[in-house]
């Protein structure tokens, strides 16, 4: 438990590549579960158009966004990639768990320009850390964010 507690919560150290597949595989059991209580009409399939996402909905993805950026944190510092790198993805995540609250970066099929190059940017911005956090190994050694997770 105090493992699960520091993979989620915590915003120092390093965690192996293992650590990051589990922390995001919480985080989909987390995301998914909530929207399933929060918001359940998002998962018919049935309509042509998703609705727009509710309050509870918004406040669940920003809740969540903490354990995402503890993992992509720690997992950067095994990378020895800079912290701010991580405060960065943070400000560009941002504004895509606060503009459904003003009626914007919902709407996929039908996004403004602005929209869609941020929807394009996010998109190679979470490829680029899916592999580089999840399949590329980290600094070997102690580096100057802790020891070795393996």
């Amino acid at each position: 438990m105090q493992y699960l507690f520091f993979l989620l919560f915590s915003f120092e150290g390093r965690i192996s590549r293992g650590g990051f597949w589990l922390g995001l595989a919480i985080i989909a059991v987390l995301t998914i579960g909530g929207l399933a209580v929060l918001q359940p009409e998002i998962f018919d399939f049935e309509v042509e158009k998703l609705p727009p996402p509710n309050f509870a909905s918004n406040v669940w993805s920003l809740c969540v966004l903490v354990p995402s950026m503890a993992i992509t944190v720690k997992r950067l510092n095994d990378r020895n990639w800079s912290s701010w790198i991580a405060v960065a993805v943070f400000l560009f995540v941002l504004p895509f768990h606060i503009g459904p609250f003003f009626g914007t970066f919902w709407d996929i099929e039908n996004p403004t320009l602005v929209e869609g190059v941020m929807w394009a940017a996010l998109g190679l911005l979470a490829i680029f850390l899916l592999v580089d956090n999840g399949f590329l190994r980290g600094s070997e050694g102690e580096n100057r964010y802790g020891p070795d997770p393996r």
